[in-house]
């Protein structure tokens, strides 16, 4: 059976476990309530139409419109909604607070793996972040990401700290393990990380935070960066990092 990995590469920024909720409870609701459906009929049927390229035994990864989309109108508007206000160039206050750094440091089990157990649960080795400014922050924490089968997983969650201010998680997913797919809206493709169109977004908090989220798949994972600073006025510099690192990550 195969499962659809329902990221739509923007919906994995939207529910972030750094990312806020934001819109009507209304149109949440209805979100939730068509993601709910689609997934279960992708699981039971081989021709939901989704899309006509989002289909069992299509390509696992597809570039799609929003108004392509077999959505119902209230979703399609939440989802362009989401968009606007997530776009790279929006730096203006949000209604919410980003969360302080100490705050998320404190919520993390600051748990390791050892190599060995990565090597043993993971189909594909961790993207390698040595190029990358990563080499010299700290890592506090690590986690299973994406589906467990058994005691395997096909993603892992690394969350840094650097230079004592910037707390970044790095997300990686083998999305092909599952014979699942990457679904990229067209409306939220920024930017680029290296070959692959990418969707990068900032925002402030009204207590002077700032968080910077980048989002990409390649041909084998599909990545996500989030960066968190106390300091709001420098998140575009905190963006711009986000996209060194990307770019420097292998595998």
């Amino acid at each position: 059976m195969r499962t659809l990995l329902l990221y739509l590469l923007l919906l994995a920024l939207f529910q972030s476990s750094l990312a806020q909720a934001e819109g009507p409870e209304g149109s949440q609701e209805a979100l939730s309530a068509w993601l709910t459906e689609i997934t279960m009929n992708w699981a039971t049927t081989a021709n939901h139409d989704l899309t006509p390229d989002l289909r069992p035994g299509g390509d696992p990864l597809v570039t799609t419109a929003i108004e392509a989309l077999n959505a119902p109108a209230e979703v399609k508007a939440l989802l362009r909604a989401r968009i606007a206000r997530q776009r790279g160039d929006d730096v203006s206050a949000a209604a919410r607070p980003i969360p302080a750094v100490a705050l998320l440091l404190s919520q993390l089990p600051r748990k390791v793996f050892p190599d060995e157990a990565l090597r043993q649960r993971l189909a594909l080795p961790p993207a390698d972040v040595s190029g990358t400014a990563l080499a010299k922050a700290k890592l506090l924490d690590t986690s299973w990401a994406g589906t467990r089968i058994g005691i395997n997983a096909t993603g892992l969650s690394r969350s840094f700290l650097l230079d004592g201010t910037s707390f970044i998680e790095l997300n990686e997913e083998d999305y092909r393990q599952r014979n699942g797919q990457i679904t990229q809206f067209e409306e939220a493709l920024n930017t680029r990380v290296n070959a692959y169109p990418a969707a990068a977004s900032t925002r402030r908090g009204v207590n002077g935070g700032g968080m910077a989220t980048l989002i990409w798949a390649t041909d084998a994972k599909f990545f996500s960066l989030t960066l968190v600073t106390d300091h709001g006025d420098a998140i575009v510099q905190g963006a711009a990092l986000l996209k060194r690192i990307a770019e420097g990550i292998e595998g």
